[in-house]
């Protein structure tokens, strides 16, 4: 578990690089990252906010059964967006949100996406994770990153549309109304 006062992954992942830097300098980071960090929600100018999304990924144990729920939800126009599937966890949850993100954004014709997450992970991986693991054939230490597949698909589609992330407080109002928007997948 990531500390609260250190930046980092929050969520527990079997052989996640929690704080890992990939050997990499501040400096040199920086210039590896993919998506910038977009500002506060409340500070977007009136006409950006259109294109704000918060996204979700909670995962629940439902008998003998793993349920998740990916969930986008727009401030703007006060609608949610979801999709859900068994056999997953709240990581691939948190990374099939961000591909609804990603599919609502394109499907709109939208310009660039900010996208405000409460996943570490999520967020990591966009500000800089990515375009490493990329350049290291999609692997860490000899090893295939985990959940390639999907990682693949948001890497190449960040590459065509310009993302700002922002990662948020899991208790946030906004968070909590996305938290409602869970129950409906128990």
């Amino acid at each position: 578990m990531g500390k609260l006062n250190h930046p980092g992954i929050l969520e527990i992942i079997t052989s996640w690089p929690e704080g890992e830097n990939f050997g990499l300098t501040d400096e040199e980071q920086a210039q590896v990252t993919q998506a910038e960090e977009a500002p506060p929600y409340n500070q977007l100018p009136a006409e950006e906010t259109h294109y704000a999304l918060l996204t979700d990924g909670p995962c629940h144990i439902v008998g003998m059964n793993r349920k998740w729920k990916a969930a986008v939800w727009s401030p703007t126009r006060q609608v949610a967006e979801a999709t859900e599937g068994e056999g997953g966890s709240s990581q691939l949850a948190e990374l099939k949100a961000v591909q609804l993100a990603l599919n609502i954004a394109e499907r709109e014709r939208w310009p660039r996406l900010y996208l405000y997450t409460d996943s570490w992970m999520v967020a990591n991986a966009l500000w800089g994770w990515l375009k490493r693991w990329k350049e290291a054939n999609w692997q860490h230490g000899g090893k295939p990153i985990w959940s390639a597949k999907e990682w693949k698909d948001i890497a190449t589609r960040v590459g065509r549309l310009p993302v700002k992330v922002r990662h948020v407080d899991a208790t946030s109002p906004r968070v909590e109304l996305m938290r409602s928007i869970e129950t409906t997948s128990r």
